[in-house]
């Protein structure tokens, strides 16, 4: 037994000295190491989470216990009062974003008809927005975006004008029939179409 143990922890031995001994193979990238975590760091994380998660629980359990304090301390009547504008509240809350998505969603309908990019909406309060103002914002932002491109398009697209030195169109029969020969010739190769006229 002692041979086959001593046999078995050579193998051992050798099957752990085996990886170290291979060289790194070019072909295969680098493999950077595992963060590895001691208990003791592992402890110190589930401590720091639970903490954050007690102070979370703790400020929400305070401000519950200011709110029932506050209640106790007010007459009955008040405090049926304090609750029903505190469901009041919540339920304008709740229906002020609700008509915020729908406003949104018409929004957008609208914004794509007028050709302007949906990404113009987010310049909206939709929760403050009613549905004329946000026609008319629309049809701004559509005019101004609209201005913008053919100001930029006829920017890129503005050529001088040609350039003409077109004399001849100023000389009158007058001023041709005062030329000398020499003249007559010049102007009869730059401008024929006119000199058939004064012939």
């Amino acid at each position: 037994m002692d041979e086959t143990s001593t046999e078995q922890d050579e193998t051992n031995t050798e099957q752990q000295e085996q990886p170290t001994e291979q060289k790194p193979d070019k072909e295969q990238p680098e493999q950077k190491p595992e963060k590895t975590f001691t208990r003791d760091d592992v402890n110190r994380m589930i401590a720091a989470e639970k903490k954050k998660e007690r102070e979370a629980v703790e400020t929400e359990f305070q401000s519950k216990q200011a709110e029932a304090d506050k209640l106790a301390k007010m007459k009955e009547d008040e405090r049926v009062k304090y609750e029903k504008e505190q469901a009041e509240k919540k339920a304008q809350d709740a229906l002020s974003e609700l008509n915020a998505y729908k406003l949104k969603d018409e929004a957008i309908k609208v914004a794509n008809t007028e050709g302007l990019p949906i990404q113009f909406l987010d310049l909206i309060d939709f929760k403050t927005a009613t549905a004329e103002k946000l026609n008319d914002t629309i049809a701004n932002l559509s005019k101004t975006f609209k201005s913008a491109v053919e100001e930029a398009l006829n920017a890129k697209l503005k050529q001088p004008s040609p350039e003409t030195h077109h004399d001849g169109s100023k000389t009158t029969k007058a001023d041709f029939d005062k030329m000398s020969y020499k003249d007559q010739l010049e102007f009869k190769a730059k401008y024929p179409d006119l000199y058939k006229t004064f012939i």
